[in-house]
Parts: structure tokens; C-alpha cells; sequence
């Protein structure tokens, strides 16, 4: 319809087609907006791959990709092990979204100053003072 109104040289019936498209498209994100179960039927929703690192291959089968494609999806992401995932998820948009196990996490500022207050604690109680 867009390339109609391009090809005939007729610029009106173009823009009525890009408004008519952009309408639907607002009208189709106000109901996802406004009603929950619109969004599912639209967008999707996650679909869980991996639990306390045990693959779900049936899911994986449902979105028709393989433990490799996911692996290498993890690494790219700086996962070196499914092992490392305490849950996982193919968000709607097909990026993995995950949680890691808490042996995996990485070490955070406040988990530094919370050992080196121990360490410093520990080290009064030695010296006695």
C-alpha cells in the first residue's frame, strides 16, 4: 500500500498508509498498556530455559534453538557455565535474561568492605586493643 502511493506518484495515499500504520501500532500499544492479558497475546511472554542449572529442553525445543546457540549466547554474556544459572529465560524480545547462583555472582563493592571490616575487627582482637 505504501509503495503504491510511491510508484503512482500520488504522495496522499502514501501518507494515509503511514498514518493508518502508525495508527494501528499506537492503538495496539495503548491495549497492551492497559490490559495484561492483551500484552501476552501480542508480545509474549519469557519462556524459563534453565533452572538451578538444569537445562528445560522442551522449552528450549518450543523456541526452536539448540543448547549450543544458548551456550554461546552465555558466553557472549561472560557465563562460562549453564552450572553458574540459577534461573534463566528467553525474554520476549530473545535476549537471555538470567540470575546467577550465588557462588557465581561476582564480588561487589560493599561484599570488600564488609570482609575487610571483619579483617580489621579481627585484627583489634588480636592485637588486644
Amino acid at each position: 500500500m505504501i509503495a503504491q502511493g510511491i510508484i503512482e506518484k500520488t504522495i496522499w495515499r502514501a501518507i494515509a498508509a503511514v498514518a493508518l500504520f502508525l495508527a494501528v501500532l499506537i492503538v495496539l500499544e495503548l491495549f497492551e498498556i492497559r490490559y495484561g492479558r492483551f500484552q501476552n497475546l501480542i508480545t509474549g511472554e519469557a519462556v524459563v530455559v534453565i533452572r538451578d542449572g538444569q537445562l528445560n529442553r522442551p522449552a528450549l525445543r518450543k523456541l526452536r534453538t539448540t543448547v549450543n546457540q544458548l551456550e554461546m549466547r552465555l558466553r557472549q554474556l561472560g557465563i562460562s557455565s549453564i552450572d553458574d544459572i540459577k534461573q534463566g529465560a528467553i525474554e520476549t524480545n530473545g535476549e537471555p535474561g538470567y540470575g546467577l547462583t550465588e557462588a557465581a555472582k561476582p564480588v561487589t563493592k560493599q561484599d570488600l568492605e564488609v570482609l575487610f571490616n571483619r579483617i580489621a575487627a579481627l585484627e583489634v582482637v588480636r592485637n588486644g586493643d
